[in-house]
């Protein structure tokens, strides 16, 4: 065997690797949801009897520019099925007219509040608290970045619990109920836990609410909806379950604040904040000798709006990766180390090994390809084994991925729409995620070389 097929066979092994790892993420999130499913009476024993029981939590929503769609996110936290809750969206200097539109839109006046300045020395310019909702406050402050803009609103808040939500997302009415369940059955050692993201890209919103969840009409928002179930709801719940988080999406996730605060806060020095911090509490409490458990809870939906264009996704993609990138950089100590126990030996490494290197690797492969397939330097059967371990496999877990959803959470119980998702699931692995492979090289290009922008991420509104 030739030097160039011994590498296409390790590349076999690697994408066999790389997608079986996937396929236990998702029958350990299946196990795991059957359990999770189980917590419907818990939910209304909670309502009934418990409420007493439950931590009031201060809700922080940083918004940059986001005057289509910050009225209705306000009130979808408002309107939380939660017994205490305040809400604080921090103004990050908007160049639009959110602030405007939440000082009619809820009546804000100025008001004086004590600020807690560990983590931002610098509080907001000014603070107002709604005439309406007197549990609504927003924080006006020059422009910093979400990471600053999260400090600050802890700050400011109230509650021993905050939860971090984008503010051009919705919340479900229980979903904050459902996702502080960890902090009440698994209160020792607990410091975070963080709830699922769906696209709500075409569906109906009403006063705050998604009143009715539709597939996405256009093609790249319904890739992404598979794309979100595989990767980022199923393969969390797969994590969780292994004691093995690394990463509470910042757009949405409840954490225990002094934890937060004795970990550093939100670090601005990085684009992928969500992560880092993360990664830090399990430092810090590992060494420490304290336990740190990151829950994650896969029926709790945050709807959010997901990228319509390529030009929007490939922005979108280069910044995850470079936040993971310097993410996985920062703390590369934990890598296969026994101290800082499942993250370390388990999480840590499939991260390094297949999110961040994954797209170099794929990329490599497809040049490979076409190179043995020009000069005839690769043999039929080594062809066939790779597409069949990189791109039938792929397909083969956004249809279980797909599946497991369906008989879960029958968010789209239509016979049409679930063959929409099976094409959808084709087609992601049939140019979709070679895209986003170029958009995530980008991304680990423009980290190297020192880059930091990466424009603006329009949106549509709902």
């Amino acid at each position: 065997m030739s030097l160039f097929q011994w590498i296409i066979s390790a590349l076999i092994v690697y994408f066999l690797f790389a997608n079986s790892v996937t396929l236990i993420l998702l029958l350990l999130s299946f196990i795991q949801i059957r359990r999770l499913i189980r917590s419907g009476p818990m939910l209304e024993s909670m309502r009934r009897y418990g409420f007493q029981f439950v931590p009031p939590v201060s809700l922080i929503a940083p918004a940059f520019n986001e005057e289509k769609s910050i009225v209705h996110a306000a009130q979808s936290f408002l309107t939380l099925d939660y017994p205490r809750h305040d809400v604080w969206i921090v103004n990050d200097g908007s160049t639009d007219g959110t602030l405007r539109v939440l000082i009619e839109s809820f009546k804000l006046e100025a008001t004086d509040l004590f600020f807690d300045d560990r983590l931002a020395s610098i509080p907001a310019q000014q603070v107002y608290q709604s005439q309406i909702h007197r549990n609504l406050f927003v924080i006006d402050k020059p422009n910093s970045g979400k990471a600053d803009s999260i400090n600050v609103g802890i700050g400011y808040s109230r509650y021993e619990h905050f939860a971090s939500v984008d503010s051009d997302s919705i919340l479900e009415p229980d979903a904050l109920l459902r996702v502080i369940i960890p902090f009440i059955t698994e209160s020792e050692g607990t410091v975070a836990s963080g709830g699922s993201i769906r696209p709500v890209n075409s569906s109906d919103v009403r006063y705050g609410r998604v009143t009715r969840a539709r597939l996405p009409l256009q093609l790249l928002p319904l890739i992404q909806v598979v794309e979100y179930l595989r990767a980022f709801l199923f393969g969390r719940v797969g994590w969780s379950s292994m004691d093995s988080m690394l990463i509470i999406s910042g757009a949405f996730g409840v954490f225990q604040k002094e934890a937060v605060i004795q970990a550093g806060g939100y670090q601005a020095s990085t684009v992928g904040e969500d992560m880092e911090l993360v990664l830090r509490l399990r430092r810090h409490f590992a060494e420490k000798g304290e336990d740190c458990r990151v829950a994650f809870v896969p029926d709790p939906i945050c709807w959010t709006e997901v990228p319509e264009s390529l030009n929007v996704l490939s922005r979108q993609r280069d910044r995850w990766q470079r936040g993971l990138a310097e993410s996985l950089l920062a703390h590369r100590k934990i890598l296969f180390n026994p101290r800082y126990g499942m993250a370390g030996m388990l999480g840590y490494p499939y991260f390094a090994i297949v999110e961040f290197m994954g797209p170099l690797i794929e990329i490599i492969s497809y040049c490979l390809m076409i190179i043995g397939m020009a000069f005839s330097l690769l043999d039929p059967e080594l062809l066939v084994l790779l597409l069949a371990a990189d791109i039938l496999y792929g397909i083969l877990l956004s249809f279980i991925a797909v599946l497991i959803d369906e008989s879960a959470f029958h968010r789209y119980p239509k016979f049409f729409d679930l063959t929409r998702l099976f094409a959808a699931s084709i087609l992601e692995h049939l140019g979709y995620r070679q895209l986003c492979n170029l958009f995530r090289l980008k991304g680990m290009i423009k980290l190297f070389t020192g880059t930091k922008s990466w424009g603006e991420m329009k949106r549509a509104g709902f």
